[in-house]
């Protein structure tokens, strides 16, 4: 049973509120300015962009309430990053529903998933200097491990290792409020039997990325949130992006949900290299358009291999590269990842070619986050 399902019988889930009924904290115009003058900073000092028109960040809201109307999540915050408009961010619904606090569209919020593109990037940097190969065995790199040696850091990269997905496991959710080591979760996860041989499938797992995070700490001698820090948050002054649980930057993210619930507590080292970023959607397409546009963070090679997804993912109908989704949004191709974690649901995807991208936060783990990106994306392109 999916870690979808499993919450949902956990939960035995009762009437909620619905989001769209709620307040928006910036829906563009002069409500949006402060948002939008916070972002602006990524554009450079001599190149402030014009915020998107009034009646096109009006449509993107509207359309975003649309799909919500009989939804229970909470809040969201909408990014939208047009690079010869400007960047514009807002808020709808509640940051607290119990307390009333409306969501802002600089607000903070976990965005799972979305953990493996850093990782990824991380490992990749390390190939380009030599210290690693995409072909190297990771037995041979973490012998303190059980671990196939036919497995190496592509097939992590790709999820197609065949290691079980340690979120998959029955017991995951009742052990998630006490910590655990990378090491402990791996060994548990291993317990179980391989999906499929090494390299002959498909089929996505969390547990690829922690054994990338210790390949990560055991490469460079320092957590991997210090590294992380140094080598990809700070010089690119992402000073909204933090590994929830490793780091104390001063900032909080909102309350979560369950399908309309508030969330319970857990610990983040079940999340880690997998999944315990939080960040704001600001922060998330300036990296988006760092990594996959300006090339700042990894070669144009390195780039392109991220978004070239393996033939086992086409054929599973889930097109993966290393470390990165592809989707159609609005007839595009678009690269990016999705998250949900304890609480949240989110994605963050560019389109390449234009360097527009949409990072859709929602503070509910059952967020329709797809729904409306599909439908943000066509509202934006038929705008612009």
């Amino acid at each position: 049973m999916s870690i979808v399902s499993r919450l949902a019988l956990w939960l035995m889930i009762g009437s909620t509120t619905c989001l769209a009924c709620g307040t928006t904290a910036a829906s563009g115009g002069t409500d949006a300015a402060p948002d939008v003058a916070a972002s602006d900073a990524d554009l450079g000092a001599d190149a402030v962009a014009p915020a998107l028109p009034a009646t096109l960040t009006d449509a993107l809201v509207a359309a975003t309430k649309a799909v919500l109307a009989d939804d229970p999540t909470r809040g969201l915050t909408l990014t939208i990053d047009v690079p010869w408009r400007g960047r514009w961010t807002t808020g709808i619904g509640f940051a607290n529903a119990e307390q009333n606090v409306p969501m802002q569209g600089l607000d903070h919020l976990r965005v799972g998933s979305i953990t493996k593109t850093f990782v990824t990037a991380a490992i990749l940097r390390d190939v380009e200097a030599g210290k690693l190969g995409l072909d190297d065995s990771v037995a041979t790199l973490l012998p303190g491990i059980q671990i196939d040696p036919a497995i190496t850091i592509r097939m992590l990269l790709s999820h197609r290792s065949g290691i079980f997905n340690y979120t998959d496991d029955a017991t995951f959710l009742g052990q998630a409020t006490q910590p655990i080591t990378p090491e402990a979760l791996y060994a548990a996860a291993a317990k179980h039997p391989a999906e499929f041989a090494p390299g002959t499938g498909y089929k996505y797992s969390n547990t690829n990325f922690y054994v990338l995070g210790m390949i990560l700490q055991k490469l460079h001698s320092v957590p991997l949130q210090t590294w992380l820090r140094q080598n990809l948050w700070n010089p690119l002054q992402l000073h909204d992006v933090w590994l929830e649980g490793y780091e104390d930057v001063g900032l909080q993210i909102v309350s979560g949900y369950l399908a309309g619930q508030p969330a319970p507590a857990y610990d983040t080292s079940w999340a880690w290299a997998a999944g315990a970023v939080a960040a704001n959607g600001s922060d998330l397409c300036t990296w988006m358009r760092a990594l996959h546009v300006e090339n700042a963070v990894v070669s144009a090679a390195s780039d392109q291999a991220m978004v070239t997804p393996s033939p086992e993912s086409i054929a599973a109908g889930d097109p993966y590269g290393l470390g990165t989704m592809l989707e159609q949004r609005a007839g595009r191709t678009v690269a990016g990842h999705t998250g949900s974690t304890m609480g949240f649901n989110a994605e963050v995807y560019i389109d390449r070619t234009s360097g527009i991208c949409v990072a859709v936060l929602t503070n509910d783990f059952f967020g329709v986050r797809k729904q409306i990106g599909q439908k943000v994306w066509e509202v934006l392109i038929a705008g612009l």
